[in-house]
């Protein structure tokens, strides 16, 4: 999926880890490559507020704060 045709909602947040982009669209979670090629790794339990991310060298996680 191009970057350009995520689904979802709106663009809530996204992080970069090394050569990974990780973007929250809605309620879905993806991750999208160097050449910006998007896929779905995952869903939350909002649709909408902003996300807090967290990395170290080699984990990254989100927070919506609602649960």
């Amino acid at each position: 999926m191009a970057l350009a045709l995520l689904d979802g909602g709106p663009i809530r947040g996204m992080h970069q880890q090394e050569q990974t982009l990780y973007v929250i669209s809605g309620a879905n979670v993806y991750s999208v490559n160097t050449s910006l090629s998007a896929t779905l790794i995952g869903t939350i339990g909002t649709t909408s507020g902003p996300i807090w991310w967290m990395d170290n060298e080699t984990q990254v996680a989100f927070s919506d704060l609602t649960n």
